[in-house]
């Protein structure tokens, strides 16, 4: 849908740009979505494989294999899957001497807002 293109036909403009008219383009995106996906996945799965005996071996140190690691040995391994009280323990980072640190005084809450409360006059009569 730009200027210049011709349905069914590759164009080229004086400045050696194509425009490409194809006639079904959302025919053309599903099949592509379709294998970028499987492309996607395919790359994903490899990484889980030992290229040399071609067996399963996960490496749980890989960023993208703890994003989507959920359990293992029947634990909940995720933190954003566990109940608050099962969450997995992570090693805090330590903080550099160099780092300067915010002022960690306790703060005094903003006061709270009552509810708004909606008169029963609101409803459009006649309505249940």
């Amino acid at each position: 849908n730009v200027e210049g293109a011709e349905a069914g036909k590759v164009v080229t403009t004086a400045n050696n740009v194509k425009i490409v008219g194809h006639l079904n383009v959302p025919g053309r995106i599903a099949a592509s979505a379709s294998l970028l996906y499987a492309r996607n996945l395919f790359a994903f799965l490899e990484t889980l494989v030992d290229k040399t005996t071609k067996t399963l071996a996960i490496n749980r140190d890989d960023d993208l294999v703890k994003a989507t690691m959920l359990t293992n040995g029947g634990k909940i391994v995720h933190p954003s899957f566990a109940k608050p009280d099962q969450q997995p323990y992570v090693e805090p980072a330590a903080i550099p001497a160099t780092t300067m640190v915010a002022d960690a005084s306790p703060k005094k809450a903003a006061p709270k807002k009552p509810a708004a409360s909606k008169s029963p006059s609101s409803k459009p009569k006649g309505i249940a």
